[in-house]
């Protein structure tokens, strides 16, 4: 079954700086702790980086599972997700960082993918990877504003 989830987020900081931070993925347990307990780096070279990642789901069950992907720079602003291994196998994620009047506009498109025994569960997972996201880049943001705070009084 395939279902798509599209949202925009509008952040302060520059978007060189969220892009290096989004592609630092074994420090995604750091923002969310709670839900990602671990990013493993598999394999990485300039534009490719294959990771494995232990996330925990709360909602309806306890459950904790391991998934494979390989995220692929397009450009100094893009970046291409695409699940490997696990419940959500050739899930994609496509998130474009462009400047805006206020810093940066961040696109964010998902092409769900998953077997029909989750089906019903679409709609909870639809949620959990925009919470998962929206929450990683606004505590992304948060970490920038406060190294950028502190380079100014450094100064």
């Amino acid at each position: 079954m395939l279902a798509s989830l599209d949202f925009t987020l509008n952040l302060k900081s520059p978007k060189d700086r969220l892009f290096e931070l989004i592609t630092t993925y074994e420090k995604y347990p750091d923002f969310l702790p709670q839900q990602i307990r671990e990013v493993k780096i598999l394999e990485n070279d300039f534009k490719k980086t294959i990771t494995e990642e232990t996330l925990y789901f709360k909602t309806f069950f306890e459950k904790e599972i391991k998934q494979k992907s390989i995220h692929t720079k397009i450009s100094d602003h893009e970046l291409h997700t695409k699940i490997l291994e696990g419940p959500a196998k050739n899930s994609e994620i496509f998130i474009d960082f462009s400047e805006s009047v206020d810093g940066t506009t961040v696109k964010i498109k998902i092409k769900l993918h998953v077997s029909l025994k989750y089906k019903i569960l679409v709609p909870v997972i639809k949620r959990w990877y925009k919470l998962m996201l929206t929450s990683v880049l606004y505590k992304m943001e948060a970490l920038l504003n406060k190294v950028e705070k502190s380079e100014d009084v450094s100064k």
